[in-house]
């Protein structure tokens, strides 16, 4: 399987759905890691790939945590809970991520994807959450800002935020906490993402008991969202505030 500029190509699998992901045109996506094990292969017959997807933002970027996500324990980690997929928007730093992936001496047994941003993040953040007879549920990783925190909460695909130690006024760590108080994820943090990605996996695994080992249907989801704050957006209104105070 292959990428080519401007175009993103999904795993043969999602071939289909490759209209809804279209990348911005301001940047051009690589294939850095273009085969799957035959152990990811056999996974595929059963659901699509277990898949990590990490966000960084279109303009800041966050090359710290880019960098973390491709080390050997991290990826190790991956490994372990049958993650076989990274896809990471990188934003500027795309040319950087690519040639640090390309220098991998293993990448044990994960498929690693790469582009600059797509306006299509829902779709990304969709993926990563548990579907019946599709996939197993996965992870978003992103920088802590309350736009990306809000929307994954909304698909109800398991979350880590990383604040970015860069940000001097430290709001997106009192986002995050707010976030992992309320129950919608997990607050990470730079050294520690594979500690993060465990408990991230307790709680999946503590959902799927609860609704039969997976997911709602994502029509209910976000019919039940809507439902449950309509005339009570005072939560989300104060996080955003939290976030851009």
């Amino acid at each position: 399987m292959s990428m080519m500029d401007g175009d993103y190509h999904l795993p043969q699998s999602r071939e289909n759905a490759a209209e809804d992901y279209e990348v911005d045109d301001v940047g051009s996506t690589s294939s850095v890691s273009s085969t799957y094990s035959m152990s990811s292969m056999s996974s595929m017959s059963r659901h699509e790939s277990r898949l990590c997807f990490v966000t960084v933002g279109a303009t800041a970027g966050f090359r710290q945590l880019l960098a973390e996500i491709i080390k050997p324990e991290f990826l190790q980690r991956l490994a372990h809970y049958k993650f076989r997929r990274l896809e990471v928007q990188c934003g500027p730093d795309y040319d950087w991520f690519a040639e640090q992936v390309e220098a991998l001496p293993d990448d044990y047994g994960i498929d690693i994807r790469s582009f600059t941003y797509t306006k299509n993040m829902s779709l990304c953040y969709v993926r990563c959450r548990g579907e019946a007879g599709l996939r197993l549920a996965g992870c978003v990783i992103t920088h802590a800002g309350s736009s990306n925190v809000l929307e994954v909460k909304r698909t109800q695909a398991p979350l880590i935020a990383v604040p970015n130690p860069a940000i001097t006024d430290k709001h997106q760590e009192d986002l995050a906490d707010v976030m992992e108080d309320q129950g919608w994820g997990i607050s990470g943090e730079l050294g520690q993402l594979t500690v993060a990605l465990a408990r991230s996996q307790e709680l999946v695994a503590q959902e799927m008991l609860r609704q039969e080992l997976y997911l709602a249907e994502l029509d209910e989801v976000l019919s039940d969202f809507e439902q449950e704050n309509e005339g009570r957006g005072e939560d989300l209104e104060g996080l955003a505030r939290i976030a851009n105070d």
